[in-house]
């Protein structure tokens, strides 16, 4: 069964969610960045289990959240060890590029490491596996999709490919003004 997204009612759940503890919300955002559809269930049950107002079980709590830190942790040490070893080369249009491989979808955990080591430098992270990346444009974190990996050297550049918020398709290299128009705010932002 698929449920379409809500934003209003996900911001009012996260919001909650931290009212319970940066805790809570590690364990829930990391376990779903370690793309285990098994656990799916469990980080129902763990936001479920917080805001209930009756008496919470803590053995249901402690069963559950067992569940969680597993993989919560892998997310965490994988986040901690890129951080320490990433590599960074520039590409022709000045843009500090890293491209990684991780096991876990952790790309949305290294934008903040990005952006105190670079500050408003720019910087671009790309994912191979998951062929999509994040980039710092103008103080603003923009994630691109991607079907090429980006090249660096001399002459090279990186292809972006993103969706404007009419939903037509745009495409356009970083460090090039945009040829049909579109500014930065019609791609989808993450900070």
């Amino acid at each position: 069964m698929h449920i379409p997204t809500n934003t209003s009612k996900a911001k009012r759940v996260w919001d909650s969610l931290g009212n319970k503890g940066s805790e809570a919300q590690r364990y829930v955002y990391f376990s779903y960045l370690s793309e285990r559809p098994e656990l799916q269930h469990y980080i129902y049950q763990y936001i479920n289990i917080l805001f209930q107002k009756k008496d919470t079980s803590w053995d249901l709590l402690f069963k559950v959240k067992e569940k969680l830190s597993p993989w919560a942790h892998r997310v965490g040490t994988e986040k901690r060890y890129l951080e320490a070893n990433m590599k960074f080369e520039r590409t022709s249009d000045g843009v500090l590029l890293s491209s990684i491989t991780p096991v876990y979808n952790i790309l949305p955990l290294l934008t903040r490491y990005c952006r105190n080591r670079f500050g408003r430098e720019p910087w671009a992270l790309f994912d191979e596996k998951r062929e999509f990346g994040m980039r710092n444009l103008h103080g603003q974190i923009i994630r691109y999709e991607n079907t090429c990996k980006p090249k660096v050297g001399r002459d090279a550049s990186i292809p972006l490919s993103s969706v404007s918020d009419s939903g037509k398709q745009i495409s356009h290299t970083i460090g090039q003004s945009d040829q049909h128009g579109y500014n930065a705010s019609a791609l989808r932002m993450y900070a």
